[in-house]
Formats: structure tokens, sequence, C-alpha cells
């Protein structure tokens, strides 16, 4: 299972993830270290050809507060259990914590509506921020192609905009079938974030 962490250092990156999995030494799991730059898209498509191997990957970006200890067990449970695809947690925004980086298609097709409320239960959404998101690799081998994460021009409720590249992942695994859930037990901070262009409803 790769371990997607910007800006640390991989020894740093995989002491942590050996820390959460209980382990001095695994041979089951990466780190890979991606440094922060303007091509986020393609950092992030490198991750997804270096890991597809893998059973799962989980995209975390450093500016995400880590979550309890043993958040990584709990979301590949949740995982499995709903046959998810992408599987994310509750995650506040930096300047408002009423505001989580997650969200559903309007139903008049205007875009997305961000969640303002957590969900209480896991559940099914359209779209979720790539914070911290775990990734089931052998449905993405199976259904979707080149380039994996790409930005895309978009409408939100207030207008024209760019869909996000998190976001735009999440649509092709939605249009090929794929499941995207919220594990709302587990929640952190993305410290990061300043909001999105989307407008809470």
């Amino acid at each position: 299972m790769p371990c997607y962490n910007r800006q640390i250092h991989s020894e740093v990156a995989e002491d942590i993830f050996q820390l959460i999995l209980e382990t001095k030494e695994r041979n089951d799991e990466l780190a890979i270290n991606m440094p922060s730059s303007p091509f986020i898209s393609l950092n992030r498509n490198i991750i997804m050809e270096q890991g597809l191997d893998s059973d799962w990957i989980l995209m975390w970006d450093n500016d995400i507060q880590v979550p309890t200890a043993k958040f990584i067990y709990r979301m590949i449970e949740t995982a499995s259990k709903y046959e998810a695809v992408i599987t994310g947690l509750v995650v506040r925004l930096k300047l408002d914590s009423n505001e989580y980086a997650c969200g559903m298609k309007a139903k008049d097709g205007s875009g997305y509506i961000r969640f303002t409320k957590a969900p209480l239960k896991p559940m099914e959404v359209d779209v979720i921020g790539a914070g911290i998101t775990l990734i089931h690799c052998k449905w993405i081998r199976d259904n979707l192609d080149q380039p994996y994460y790409s930005f895309k021009d978009g409408k939100g409720v207030n207008g024209p905009t760019i869909l996000p590249e998190d976001w735009r992942f999440c649509e092709k695994v939605k249009e090929k079938g794929g499941k995207i859930i919220v594990e709302p037990r587990i929640s952190t901070i993305h410290w990061g974030m300043k909001g999105f262009t989307y407008e809470a409803k």
C-alpha cells in the first residue's frame, strides 16, 4: 500500500507509516515521496503508475493532520464492506470547520454542492477531496485509462470555475460505475485548504 506524503522526506513518511501499522519492518508497503509543485496532477499520476500493482493506494497530503492511530484499518474495513473504489474521511477545512471536503452533484446539474454537516454513518457521495483518500487499485486498473488525474473546466453554482483534479478523478470513477464512500467515524483537518469555489448549501 503506497503512502503519499508531499514535502516529507521518504524516511520520515516510512517511519510514520510503520508506526501506524505497529511494525518496524514491512515488505508489503511503500512510501513514495513526491515534492510539492505546480504539477500536482503529474505527481499524482506518477504515484498511481508506480503504485497500481498494490492492493491499495493511500493518497495523503502533508498538510492533513494525522487522524487516529489506526485510521488506515478503519478505512480499509469500510472500503471492503461497501465495495468502494475511493474511501475518504471527514475532512474539515482550515478556515471553516463547518465545511467538508466532499459533496454531491446538484439536482439541476449546476455543479457540486459540498457538505456543511458531516454524515453520521458511512455514505456514498459524488466527489471527495484528495487530501487523504484510499484507492482500490484493481478496480482502477480494470476500469480507468490514464491520465487518472486532470483538471476540467466546470460549472459551479456561482458560475464557471475549474473542477479540481481530485473531483475530476471522482467523476471518472462514477462514470464507470464506481462507488465513493465517506467514513465519518474518523475526522481530520486539511490545514492548507482555504475552501472550495462551490457554494455550500
